[in-house]
């Protein structure tokens, strides 16, 4: 039987689409695998409870670029994901 090593989310994904075995990972990086048919989902079932995620920075102060388009893509994620 072989083994297969990754560091990294990318990695894995990539070992998955090549039928290496089943994993969970973020619907985010996910959806365009299974947009394709790439992928499929085996265990709806199994899926966790959506995890806060809080952003913290200091107001009233000058936010740097990156931190404005993080704050940015955090919120456009936020308005996309289903409700529970």
């Amino acid at each position: 039987m072989a083994r297969v090593r990754v560091n990294g989310t990318e990695g894995l994904l990539a070992a998955v689409v090549l039928g290496t075995g089943i994993c969970q990972l973020p619907d985010l990086l996910v959806e365009g695998e299974f947009a394709r048919g790439d992928l499929v989902e085996r265990l709806p079932s199994c899926r966790p409870e959506a995890m806060p995620i809080n952003l913290v920075y200091p107001f009233g102060h000058l936010v740097p670029v990156r931190v404005r388009v993080a704050i940015e893509a955090l919120t456009a994620l936020r308005r996309r994901a289903p409700r529970a």
